[in-house]
């Protein structure tokens, strides 16, 4: 929108907040709608070398600070378009929170790992969550051998499996957050697998957790389980 040399204060207030990525902040919105409204009650139009003095004359003063008036006056030439930008948005605008620039998913494949037995990455990582995917109960040193016997070796085993993931990137199971199992014998399982999941975490820091029963899973195996970690320093 061209404000010319006068506009409607409404135009103006449209104005503000087409050209600029900052929003205004539920106060501040009201403010300036009252603000530019009662200074133009006596016209529907601002000449531009007239907008200092109306907004001075109200605005200015309802966050309790002083413009200096050389400030004021060194602007007044300015276009309505260079008044906007330079000093009504910069001054009493809310800027957006400036954040962070977002980094691309990390996709990662450790050597070291157990061999994936699918065509996945063993973990990913975005914005400091780090997801791991599935571990069945395989030896990562001897990935053709037999799987262990029974469901508690075998949770250990895949429990095992996690941690080294999570010690390749730097953490380890106190990072965790959530974790799902999956148990293909569930009603003859579930308490042994209880008995030796809870092992690897302390009593008054177990992640958040889903079990279920499936009707099988790869290579044969009777539990698998993924998990959700965390990075220490991404925390709010």
């Amino acid at each position: 929108m061209e404000l010319g040399g006068a506009a409607r204060h409404e135009d103006l207030y449209a104005y503000l907040e087409q050209t600029t990525t900052r929003e205004l902040s539920p106060s501040w919105r009201s403010i300036v709608r009252r603000t530019i409204g009662d200074h133009a009650k006596d016209s529907d139009h601002f000449r531009g070398t007239e907008l200092f003095s109306h907004l001075d004359r109200g605005f200015w003063g309802v966050a309790g600070e002083d413009i200096d008036p050389d400030f004021i006056r060194a602007r007044e030439a300015l276009t309505p378009e260079e008044v906007v930008e330079t000093v009504l948005v910069r001054q009493h605008v809310r800027s957006k929170p400036a954040g962070k620039k977002q980094r691309e998913p990390e996709f990662h494949l450790f050597a070291k790992g157990p061999r994936p037995v699918a065509p996945f990455s063993h973990a990913v990582e975005a914005e400091g969550w780090v997801i791991l995917t599935g571990q069945m109960p395989t030896d990562p040193d001897a990935p053709d051998a037999a799987l262990p016997r029974g469901i508690e070796a075998q949770t250990r085993r895949v429990m095992d499996n996690l941690a080294l993931i999570l010690g390749e990137m730097g953490l380890d199971l106190s990072h965790v957050v959530q974790c799902r199992c999956y148990l293909t014998e569930f009603e003859r399982d579930y308490a042994a697998f209880n008995d030796a999941y809870q092992s690897y975490f302390p009593a008054d820091r177990r992640p958040a957790r889903t079990t279920v029963g499936v009707t099988a899973l790869a290579v044969g195996a009777l539990v698998e389980i993924d998990c959700l970690a965390r990075r220490p320093e991404q925390a709010p």
